[in-house]
């Protein structure tokens, strides 16, 4: 009896298990561990000091949101106080979770694709979403929004599960997932409605009367296991009396604040840096509102949702542009999926004729949209390499400020800065009331004269470096005169030491 060669080398595993679950995991971990400084890059954003030094001050047995500010929920400064327990205090290990969670929202994002559009779109959508503008770098900058979207990402796969196998134990981990989202950050909340699309599906060919009934109980488990979750959790860290973040967010007038932004204009940009995904967005859109499935209309509302949101909003900054990059993506990929099926067909290249106008067709359009896409990668990867160079080149006069922080280090007991990065990586504290001294919090009025000469009464620091806030230094220029002598001034650095120390 003869035996086909195929049947000699075909692998006695399921290779797609190993491809999506181990295989495309590392490559992205690898991808990011070498083309990101992650060792070299004293912060990538401020944001990363503040929450840095929140994680620390939290394990010392400083409490959140008095004395520590905050206007975040508590879960990701808790855990990363936990991961610094483990692993000890170094950026390194910090960024190091933050890639955890980049490479759980890739797994989770990969699945998704490959469930919908099949393998290699699934890997494709690896590629052009680790390549999107900022992404990689989100993914080692400690930072809530990657954690935040990677559990939101995760609980649309549990949904995606659900609506394949329809187990109840889905449904569950589903909102599991996202009230831990919630819980690292709440700007994900506009989702549910959106999630909840997979939950009416199967239920929409049924009779009435059934419909409304499974729609209602399952909606309900689904909503009941996030809002147990996230009430299990805050009692657990006593984490509900949430005043002093919602107050701020809800009360500070910052669109009057920033009334010098354009959130359409910054939105817009946004676009406009994915032009490629932009366009292969518009191009495949035909194709979702074609198709009968709902999963391929989530993309789309969440984008449109996203961008209304952002539009009204102020300030709008970089890294919300996650909330766009990863829906974009997405109908990119059904662009990419449409333009490859129609070049499938027998002979398709014959019909391209570029000098004659009639024969300008669908297929000429995906050919040149392919060919922009293709183009655009070693672009963006070029992008990449050149802002982490300025980065890299940047960090250099933050180190040498460390080493000068570092002399009088025995000497110090509080360190009063705008850029809480220095407090991390000398291993000094700062007042937990200005561990988040932040654009939106200085804009808002927040930090008086008052206020701030109230820390320093209280806490006499040793030491103050100014960097990011002229207002500040402008506040406290009464008691910098007095009681301070300026020993390092760099470009928009400004380094003190308390006059009364015996150096």
């Amino acid at each position: 009896m003869g035996v086909k060669a195929r049947d000699l080398i075909r692998l006695p595993f399921d290779s797609t298990f190993y491809i999506f679950n181990i295989i495309v995991p590392i490559l992205f971990l690898g991808l990011a561990f070498l083309m990101m400084p992650i060792s070299q890059v004293f912060v990538f954003d401020t944001d990363e000091g503040q929450e840095l030094i929140k994680a620390v001050l939290y394990s010392q047995g400083y409490s959140l949101y008095d004395p520590i500010w905050s206007d975040q929920p508590p879960l990701f400064t808790i855990l990363l106080s936990a991961w610094f327990n483990l692993w000890g205090e170094s950026i390194i290990a910090a960024r190091s979770l933050i890639l955890i969670f980049a490479t759980l929202l890739i797994w989770a994002f990969s699945h998704i694709i490959r469930l919908s559009l099949g393998k290699i779109a699934a890997i494709v959508a690896v590629v052009m979403l680790a390549i999107s503008c900022n992404f990689l770098r989100l993914s080692v900058s400690v930072m809530i929004g990657i954690p935040c979207l990677a559990l939101a990402i995760l609980s649309l796969y549990f949904l995606v599960l659900y609506q394949k196998q329809n187990k109840l134990c889905f449904l569950l981990l589903s909102g599991i997932s996202f009230a831990i989202s919630l819980q690292f950050k709440m700007f994900t909340v506009f989702l549910i409605p959106i999630w909840s699309i997979l939950i009416i599906e199967p239920e929409w060919q049924k009779p009435r009367d059934v419909w409304v009934r499974n729609v209602v109980i399952k909606t309900a488990i689904w909503i009941g296991a996030i809002a147990s979750t996230f009430l299990i959790i805050g009692f657990t860290f006593n984490s509900l009396q949430l005043e002093s973040f919602l107050q701020f967010h809800l009360t500070s007038n910052l669109k009057n604040v920033f009334v010098n932004e354009n959130s359409l204009a910054d939105v817009a940009l946004m676009y406009l840096q994915e032009i490629d995904y932009t366009l292969l967005a518009i191009f495949g859109l035909g194709t979702i509102v074609k198709s009968r499935a709902w999963l391929p209309k989530i993309p789309v509302f969440w984008l449109i949702v996203a961008s209304l949101i952002l539009i009204r909003h102020k300030p709008v900054w970089y890294h919300h542009y996650l909330l766009l990059s990863i829906p974009l993506t997405w109908l990119a990929l059904y662009g990419l999926h449409l333009a490859f099926s129609l070049q499938k067909s027998k002979h398709w290249y014959e019909s391209i004729h570029f000098q004659n106008r009639k024969s300008v067709n669908l297929r000429k359009i995906a050919l040149g949209l392919c060919l922009f896409a293709a183009i655009a990668m070693p672009i963006k990867i070029a992008v990449l390499q050149w802002q982490n160079q300025i980065f890299i080149r940047n960090s250099q006069v933050s180190w040498e400020i460390v080493a000068e922080i570092e002399r009088y280090k025995t000497q110090t007991n509080w360190l009063f800065t705008d850029n809480p990065g220095y407090a991390f990586y000398t291993g000094l504290k700062v007042p937990p009331e200005i561990a988040v001294l932040s654009r939106k919090r200085v804009a808002s009025g927040e930090m008086t004269p008052e206020y701030l000469q109230s820390l320093l009464d209280r806490y006499d620091p040793e030491q103050i470096i100014i960097e990011r806030f002229p207002e500040v230094r402008g506040a406290i220029a009464p008691n910098l005169q007095a009681n301070y002598s300026k020993i390092e001034s760099k470009p928009n650095i400004e380094h003190f030491l308390l006059n009364s120390l015996n150096f």
